[in-house]
């Protein structure tokens, strides 16, 4: 597994010798975060006793609610196990060692502690104490911000009319807009398929699957394209938790809407209905009336 495969997820190592508090620590992690409406995967790793040299992995969820799923005997791999728990949650926590190949917090052990580490992919190192799960906290909630604002983000256009010189140079401007936003030279720009203002089905999912681990603008037809403003009121709302985030007025929900990469399997489950995802948990509404001039 190389790094490079999780880069636009939110995956970290918590990771030590035996005895260095990780899955304690993991669990206290989740449970702060939780309390922030943030959705925690972890995966502990234990030894088999009847298989000494293999390593059995299970993971404990815990959702924005506490409430707590035990998923037993993933025997498929830490990869495999990363595949199917990353696209659902906010941050997948795992308990590493000197070896596990994704970026990782350190945690020394009591008989260590001061001593530098070695391990690749260290990104900070934490010394035992009462200091240790505050400063782990902090440094886990500003690392998580910032990859989540630093996806890709690509933009996803309803037309309604015929391709056109004019509209395709005003659809790239809008583009443009997006790229400076994000922070990114990589913006795309690709089709909805004819339809509702909010389409929907198999083709929409398509478009979304072919960029796997990035954020979509969905903007609506070329002639109601938003404004610079409401883009940028979109990606100030960014932030773990929020998976959809979109503009409401009159009951109604409004294009564009901005999907974090968690929104594409809530969305498969509903067969590509927007109407549908924008009842799920994890949407964040911004009242039309509060963005008004």
């Amino acid at each position: 597994m190389t790094p490079s495969a999780w880069q636009h997820h939110t995956v970290l190592a918590v990771s030590g010798i035996p005895g260095s508090g990780r899955a304690d620590l993991m669990h206290q992690l989740a449970t702060a975060l939780a309390k922030q409406s943030i959705n925690v995967a972890l995966v502990i790793q234990e030894q088999n006793n009847s298989e000494p040299d293999r390593k059995r992995e299970y993971s404990l969820a815990l959702t924005s609610k506490n409430k707590l799923e035990l998923h037993l005997d993933l025997h498929d791999g830490l990869e495999d196990t990363l595949r199917l728990l990353a696209p659902l949650h906010d941050l997948v926590l795992v308990e590493g060692d000197a070896t596990t190949s994704l970026p990782k917090l350190w945690l020394d052990h009591p008989d260590e502690a001061g001593t530098k580490q070695d391990a690749d992919l260290v990104l900070e190192q934490f010394a035992p104490g009462a200091s240790r799960l505050p400063a782990t906290l902090s440094f886990v909630q500003n690392w998580l911000m910032s990859a989540w604002i630093n996806r890709p983000v690509m933009v996803a256009i309803h037309r309604a009319t015929a391709h056109s010189e004019e509209n395709d140079s005003s659809l790239l401007h809008h583009v443009a807009l997006v790229t400076n936003l994000s922070n990114r030279d990589d913006t795309l720009l690709l089709d909805f398929p004819t339809g509702d203002d909010l389409p929907g089905g198999e083709a929409l999912l398509r478009t979304l699957r072919s960029r796997p681990g990035s954020a979509w603008l969905l903007a609506g037809t070329e002639d109601e394209l938003p404004d610079e403003e409401r883009m940028k009121t979109l990606f100030e709302a960014r932030r773990p938790g929020r998976w959809i985030i979109g503009f409401v007025a009159d009951d109604k929900t409004l294009l564009p809407l901005l999907l974090e990469p968690q929104a594409i399997p809530i969305l498969e489950h509903f067969n590509g209905e927007l109407d549908k995802l924008l009842q799920h948990p994890c949407f964040y509404p911004i009242v039309q009336a509060e963005t008004a001039e």
